[in-house]
């Protein structure tokens, strides 16, 4: 495999793919990681959906793919904490949110969705990681624009169990901006693959594909 960096996302209700390099479905699973991602922003927005998202990545790729469970890494709201951290869109009510991703009874979630968790999650894998592996990101969240300044579109992460914030200049300055990630995508050595499902993803498109 070369070095390559695939970008999925959504644009206008179509799959967008950022690179049209061929995705390896028969290597070693040894060999293949993922890193699973949903902040939520805070309880009142972190909808269950994103939940039911993150685990059925997780159980594909564990369950069909046969990737390690210590192959994974789950960067998820609050992480490993009991509080009420997900609301329910049909009937407003709040929950914790479950750390089994794939019903065995055993915790799956490894961080909380913090944007110091996310960048130390990737550095992590840029240290140890080589071209001889392959990465898999999904990342489901918010994501918004600054509509102070005009400035690119950012992913929101987990700010905490409640957050307000004074201006779009304040929020955009606790998000990860389009140049964050992708330097922090940058420092990978192998091939990855990254499926994005948050509004203005497709803003990240280009830069994300040109690493």
């Amino acid at each position: 495999l070369e070095q390559s960096t695939n970008v999925v996302s959504q644009l206008n209700g179509t799959p967008f793919l950022g690179k049209r390099n061929a995705i390896d479905f028969t290597g070693n699973a040894s060999q293949s990681y993922a890193l699973l991602i949903s902040g939520g922003g805070d309880a009142s927005q972190n909808w269950t959906r994103y939940w039911g998202d993150v685990a059925m990545f997780y159980s594909t790729l564990r369950l069909k793919y046969g990737l390690p469970k210590e192959n994974i890494v789950v960067c998820l709201s609050d992480g490993v904490s009991t509080g009420l951290d997900q609301r329910s869109a049909s009937d407003g009510t709040y929950s914790n949110s479950s750390l089994d991703l794939d019903n065995d009874g055993q915790s799956d979630v490894n961080y909380n969705a913090t944007k110091t968790s996310i960048q130390a999650a990737i550095a992590s894998f840029a240290s140890q990681l080589t071209p001889k592996d392959q990465l898999f990101i999904f990342i489901t969240d918010h994501g918004t624009e600054n509509e102070d300044t005009g400035e690119d579109p950012c992913l929101i992460p987990w700010l905490g169990q409640t957050v307000s914030f004074s201006s779009y200049e304040d929020l955009y300055s606790r998000c990860i901006s389009v140049s964050e990630l992708s330097s922090w995508i940058g420092d990978l050595k192998c091939p990855t693959t990254i499926a994005m499902e948050f509004c203005y993803s497709g803003c990240f498109v280009d830069s994300l594909a040109n690493q």
